[in-house]
């Protein structure tokens, strides 16, 4: 029997008020925060024989199933398997269910179907997808329970006809603060990737795409002295774009005498474990994963991060630090080299996301998170603009002083530029301006004047910069080839 903490057993209370009342609430906790555990409890009451609810419980992967089983059994909840290689035989009053198999045997289950009063949705925040409604439609009667870290999506599309209420658990920040998660470090590595007019599938990037911009020698390079500098020995997962660019990230690592190597959807379950297990007792040092290490893996012992891996999704990018967050003995914090500037994205991992059942996350609300934040010039920390001071190195950012106003009538003053008033630099077309802003001091008095954060400031420098100093780019195996020997 576990000990529930004190937010769970809250959380728990508030579920059941709203089955009790009819309500099919939606439970976001952020990953690390034990959902499983609370939705377990739950289970424990309405399928107790007194309730006796019969539950269903979908997952769309294999992990989620296996993870799910185990936390039933700790509750010491009886409950079958519906599965490719499990057999139901509609016995048992709690059932754990694929999404893809269901559907296939809905005639076959009917009457046990019938009776079900909850479905419990892992990972809910699939639920709006053609498959995962195919299979709820199973029990169109039954309330629902939704179970999920990131409760948006990057369609856009909310979650509310669906679920009807929202039970909110504590956010990332608030289980650092209690002692549940540890601190996420982030550092941003300079480095010169572009991820410019880059095309889009399902509002991702396209892999093939993304792949010629990660998959390269020179980016690897930065991932190894940075897990030399920051994290040398400590098991690490690195999250690559494809198969192939996971392949050469652990080449090049085992290259450089770290223990390194691949998981992704297609390796076999046994040996899979196997990897995991040699990553918690430091046979493996490195697990460079595609796709696999996001939702309900449990990986037993993770020290540190590195994101090879750009992404538009902020559920994906929380999914990718928050397997690294939970506790270990003797670790205050996890070190996350975010060479894919996932954090230049989507801002700091432990940051509020406000979000509604609705319309999932609060518009603009990305852009305010990536806006307080800056990289520091001497450390590379990510952090938030109000530190008076890098917190990782200390370096205090100079103050850069405001213009004076000079005249009375704003719009007549002069503008500093030669010619104009800040009236007519208001007005001037975009592409000109740019024409003004040789130099820093330029941009920074259009800034000044258009009303703009400096931020914008650093961005139009960074991509100077980048356009200054071209990189010829190949692809695939041969640039890999060419470029390493």
């Amino acid at each position: 029997m576990t000990t529930l903490r004190p937010y769970q057993n809250t959380s728990v209370a508030a579920i059941l008020a709203y089955l009790q009342r009819g309500e099919s609430p939606l439970y976001a906790l952020p990953t690390g925060g034990g959902k499983t555990v609370v939705a377990g409890s739950v289970l424990q009451t309405v399928a107790a024989p007194d309730h006796g609810w019969r539950v269903l419980w979908l997952a769309h992967r294999r992990e989620l199933i296996r993870q799910a089983s185990k936390a039933l059994r700790v509750a010491g909840i009886d409950h079958g398997i519906i599965a490719p290689d499990h057999r139901f035989d509609g016995t048992d009053r709690v059932a754990i269910a694929s999404v893809d198999t269901l559907p296939r045997r809905v005639d076959a289950l009917a009457p046990w179907l019938d009776g079900v009063r909850l479905v419990v949705a892992d990972e809910c925040h699939h639920a709006v997808s053609p498959k995962w409604q195919r299979a709820m439609a199973a029990c169109p009667s039954a309330q629902r329970l939704g179970l999920t870290a990131t409760p948006y999506r990057l369609d856009g599309q909310g979650l509310g006809h669906i679920f009807s209420a929202a039970v909110r658990g504590p956010s990332i920040r608030a289980l650092i603060d209690d002692g549940y998660l540890v601190e996420p470090n982030v550092y941003m590595p300079r480095t010169d990737l572009d991820l410019g007019g880059l095309k889009r599938r399902f509002g991702d990037w396209k892999t093939g795409d993304l792949v010629n911009r990660v998959d390269r020698p020179d980016i690897t390079r930065v991932a190894l002295r940075w897990y030399s500098a920051r994290l040398a020995g400590t098991p690490t997962v690195v999250f690559c774009a494809s198969i192939e660019h996971a392949t050469h990230v652990a080449e090049a690592f085992g290259a450089a005498g770290w223990r390194a190597a691949v998981v992704h959807g297609g390796t076999p379950e046994a040996e899979r474990d196997a990897i995991f297990a040699n990553l918690a007792t430091g046979r493996l040092q490195i697990v460079c994963n595609v796709e696999i290490i996001t939702e309900g893996v449990d990986v037993p012992r993770i020290g540190g991060v590195i994101l090879l891996r750009p992404t538009q999704s902020t559920a994906l990018y929380l999914q990718m630090i928050g397997r690294a967050l939970r506790l270990l003995e003797g670790k205050a914090f996890t070190p996350i080299i975010d060479i894919a500037r996932c954090s230049a994205i989507h801002g700091l991992p432990d940051e509020d996301r406000p979000w509604r059942l609705d319309t999932g996350l609060a518009n603009g609300r990305l852009q305010q998170l990536v806006e307080a934040t800056r990289v520091c010039p001497k450390c590379a920390r990510v952090h938030r603009r109000v530190d008076p001071a890098c917190p990782g190195c200390g370096y205090r950012v100079p103050q850069v002083p405001k213009p004076v106003a000079t005249a009375t009538r704003d719009g007549d003053r002069p503008s500093g530029f030669p010619g104009l008033t800040v009236q007519q630099v208001r007005d001037m077309p975009y592409g000109r301006l740019l024409t003004l802003g040789t130099d820093k001091a330029a941009l920074i008095r259009i800034a000044s004047i258009r009303g703009y954060k400096l931020g914008w400031v650093s961005r139009i420098l960074d991509e100077r910069r980048r356009t200054s100093a071209p990189v010829q780019r190949a692809t695939g195996a041969r640039r890999w080839r060419r470029a390493t020997g």
